[in-house]
């Protein structure tokens, strides 16, 4: 084995019940949401730096901006915080009676707003301002920006999924799938993209039909693809993950340490950590790439984690 677990941190409470956790992409910075609170964490010392109340959170990919949403009895309460300080940058209430969804920009800047029939929306983060829409964004159900921070809509009936401008909205690219998306993940480039659907994922190249990669049973709908696309994650039931070659759809490696389902999954900057969520409220972290270390850090790595060296590899103490 080449994976083995490194950290795990603490129970959420409530974990079910809509706790979560957010990593920024440089793997230093987490966000906790449970029990309408939200907490800052410092990675990996776990260290808690600010903690706000709120019942939803997003964390931009850069760890430097928190938006958080909350239900009123007319609207909606939007408000924007500094995620280094905890201290509040704006906060807006909108009297917006049907969903309203965001996803915020990788560097904090911008958000992707969906509210009431209107179409898809960019906003600035900092003033929660409209500065345009997206074009041919009409029935598109779920949004998301990729790594390089280009807005991508889907979940559209005939699954066209584009790709926008974020200055102009302009669409830049179209792709049409053969499946119901639920979910996507990118690879850190936002040239390669994974689909989830009724417990089959599908990986692409953006902007083109051709299939690079398939794979069945992933019963959680947790998935994540690594920096360069190569590899995909996979999170199950039993609490294993799985690791999978992209480009010829192989099975290499599963990572047992957990014995509930995972929910979420999601890769360090160069591809050589995972982070997985549990649904136990646990989130552990996992190294993938120890035939990179001396030998030396190998067994202290073992020494430290509980595991024991056999041939080169780690393995679980039984």
């Amino acid at each position: 084995a080449t994976g083995v677990e490194t950290a795990r941190f603490a129970a959420l409470p409530n974990q079910k019940d809509g706790g979560s956790r957010q990593r920024s992409r440089d793997g230093r910075r987490m966000l906790e949401v449970a029990d309408g609170l939200v907490s800052v964490v410092e990675l990996p010392s776990g260290r808690r730096t600010a903690t706000l109340r709120s019942e939803n959170a997003i964390l931009s990919a850069d760890g430097r901006r928190i938006v958080m949403n909350d239900f009123l009895d007319n609207g909606h309460r939007l408000s924007v915080a500094d995620a280094a300080t905890g201290t509040l940058i704006v906060e807006k209430e909108y009297p917006i009676a049907s969903r309203l969804s965001l996803a915020i920009s990788p560097d904090g800047s911008s958000l992707l707003v969906l509210h009431n029939d209107n179409p898809w929306e960019i906003w600035d983060t900092d003033t929660l301002t409209r500065r345009h829409g997206l074009a041919g964004s009409d029935g598109s159900t779920h949004g998301v920006y990729d790594p390089t921070g280009r807005p991508v809509l889907f979940g559209r009936v005939d699954n066209v999924v584009t790709v926008h401008h974020v200055a102009t909205g302009a669409v830049l690219s179209e792709m049409t799938v053969p499946i119901d998306i639920e979910s996507v993940d990118f690879s850190a480039t936002g040239n390669q993209i994974a689909f989830q659907y009724n417990g089959v994922v599908e990986v692409y190249e953006v902007g083109s039909p051709r299939l690079r990669a398939l794979v069945n049973n992933v019963e959680t709908g947790s998935f994540a693809l690594t920096p360069d696309g190569m590899k995909l994650a996979t999170g199950h039931s039993d609490g294993a993950i799985q690791i999978w070659d992209t480009s010829t759809g192989r099975l290499l490696e599963v990572l047992r340490g957990h014995r509930k389902e995972i929910v979420t999954l999601d890769f360090s900057m160069d591809g050589t950590f995972l982070l997985a969520d549990v649904t136990d409220g646990t989130a552990s972290i996992w190294e993938l790439a120890l035939d990179r270390r001396p030998p030396a850090e190998i067994a202290q790595l073992a020494e430290q984690v509980g595991w024991k060296l056999v041939d080169g590899a780690l393995i679980p103490r039984r």
